[in-house]
């Protein structure tokens, strides 16, 4: 009688500690997760800082009047466990509407001195 019963609490044990073994299986999952994500939001913050940078007047330089600078850049995203990104950016100097240089660069504009 108190043999079965014992068994039965046993059967019980294994089975919550199975289910407890799920349960931090994918809490480890989630966490490893929400790291990739919050490095991937913490680098585009950092990305669009940057262009907020550069469109309010390429970091505080001047330019004349007929002078404008254009900023682009290609990006390559590669998914796997770890995101990876190209950024080539492509700086372009027009007077007047024609375009008198324009120099290409591996790497992102926060990595650039223009002048």
């Amino acid at each position: 009688r108190y043999s079965s019963t014992l068994m039965n609490l046993q059967n019980i044990i294994n089975q919550k500690e199975a289910e407890l073994s799920n349960i931090r299986a994918d809490i480890e999952r989630q966490s490893s997760e929400y790291k990739i994500l919050l490095d991937v939001k913490t680098r585009l913050e950092k990305e669009i800082t940057t262009y907020r940078i550069l469109l309010e007047g390429d970091d505080g330089r001047s330019h004349s009047s007929q002078s404008s600078s254009t900023v682009s850049k290609d990006k390559v995203t590669v998914t796997s466990p770890n995101v990876i990104t190209k950024v080539r950016t492509i700086v372009q100097e027009e007077i007047n509407g024609q375009i008198i240089s324009k120099k290409e660069y591996d790497g992102s504009p926060d990595q650039l001195s223009f002048y």
